[in-house]
């Protein structure tokens, strides 16, 4: 990817890269960890198959989904960040697990002979894209017949902590705007079966998943988030340095409270077949 290449990537997508945003990515991995491995028990996914995880980050759902899959079988993650790609790599080599593979590149551009691969995985990839409809008909290209694809994305607006915090509705507003000011969708969720079905995927199915913390890392994600797009807030003048920083310390005074409660995003798993 050249350097204007990544340029544009980076500002098409709001949240931080580099080792602050796989950071981030790690804690969420780990908060998401039992949802996703029961979703990929409820999509059938098993020893010997072939796929692809698009949108890898530091690669910990490749690294799932190579558990799953074995040494007959085999999981390449994609994703445009040369720092996760390169970590990602370290972490299979660390734990020997040679049938996880990591590829650099932009999804939108990527592509895979057709009818090549049993499955392909994405998780909050859809939401940052300006057209999910095409990647979800390429996917359905390369996909050998019967094959699977997985998506979990978010429906951000489905938020919630209690009690109400003014911070954390300000967080909700300021990251749905963002992402929508780059054409992408924050709320995509709820489209997810219709866009699979679109793409000519059938026996689609989905559930929702709703993780919410009163303790823990996991109930950091809010703070963590918001302090991982304040440059994009601030690129777009839609907030000040002063305002964010305000704003975060009322948010981290609330997550550290025992007696609140936060939620992710509601999270919609949806899986259909070729």
């Amino acid at each position: 990817m050249t350097a204007t290449a990544r340029q544009h990537q980076q500002e098409q997508y709001i949240i931080r890269g580099g080792e602050p945003g796989r950071q981030r990515l790690e804690i969420l991995n780990r908060a998401l960890a039992p949802t996703t491995l029961a979703f990929f028990r409820r999509a059938g996914l098993a020893p010997g198959f072939h796929g692809v995880d698009l949108g890898c980050g530091g690669g910990a759902a490749t690294l799932a989904l190579a558990e799953i899959t074995g040494p007959t079988g085999s999981v390449t993650g994609i994703d445009w960040d040369a720092e996760n790609i390169a970590f990602a790599r370290r972490q299979a080599e660390a734990l020997g697990m040679g049938q996880a593979q990591y590829q650099q590149a932009d999804v939108r551009d990527w592509e895979r002979e057709a009818d090549s691969t049993d499955f392909a995985y994405g998780r909050f990839l859809m939401t940052h894209l300006d057209n999910p409809a095409a990647l979800a008909r390429k996917v359905y290209r390369m996909l050998k017949p019967g094959g699977r694809i997985l998506l979990e994305d978010i429906d951000f607006t489905g938020h919630f902590c209690f009690p109400a915090s003014r911070a954390f509705d300000q967080y909700v507003e300021w990251y749905t705007e963002a992402a929508r000011r780059r054409g992408a969708d924050p709320n995509i969720g709820p489209r997810l079966p219709q866009l699979v079905r679109q793409a000519g995927f059938r026996d689609i199915r989905f559930t929702v998943v709703q993780p919410v913390f009163q303790t823990g890392e996991g109930k950091q994600m809010a703070s963590l988030t918001l302090e991982n797009i304040a440059d994009s807030l601030i690129r777009n003048q839609m907030a000040s340095r002063e305002t964010l920083a305000d704003c975060l310390a009322e948010l981290r005074a609330f997550e550290r409270d025992e007696n609140t409660l936060i939620s992710l995003p509601r999270i919609f798993q949806v899986w259909g077949m070729k």
